[in-house]
């Protein structure tokens, strides 16, 4: 691979980096180094290759401890949003205070700007 580096003031830096050099670096600190993720419970499954099974493969091939980890991690963001996002989020309250839909809230927003649009004179 390749590293340029530009900016901040600083002449052009070019590096040449093998993949291999990627491959072999391991995490020192933090959640993501080795023992953390097996105290986690995150192992590399049988099998795995690092040259082979890279992190976009298939999902039935072999994968490492550290993607499998990112893998839990993004999946626990988007379910976390799409709760944010689903049509009965209970966050979401009426002045009734009774929990409503986000199509509610759409209908709402487009009536506020409705009624904004007609003060201003713009609708």
């Amino acid at each position: 691979g390749t590293i340029i580096e530009m900016g901040g003031g600083q002449p052009l830096s070019v590096e040449f980096v093998h993949e291999k050099a990627f491959f072999d670096q391991q995490i020192k600190h933090g959640f993501y180094t080795a023992e953390s993720l097996a105290d986690h419970g995150f192992h590399d499954d049988k099998g795995y290759d690092a040259y082979k099974h890279g992190p976009y493969s298939f999902d039935y091939l072999p994968k490492s401890a550290l993607h499998k980890a990112i893998l839990r991690g993004n999946r626990d963001a988007s379910e976390r949003i799409e709760h944010q996002t689903s049509p009965r989020n209970p966050n979401l309250y009426g002045p009734d205070g009774k929990p409503i839909s986000l199509n509610s809230v759409t209908q709402r927003a487009i009536d506020e700007a409705k009624r904004l649009a007609a003060i201003r004179g713009t609708a």
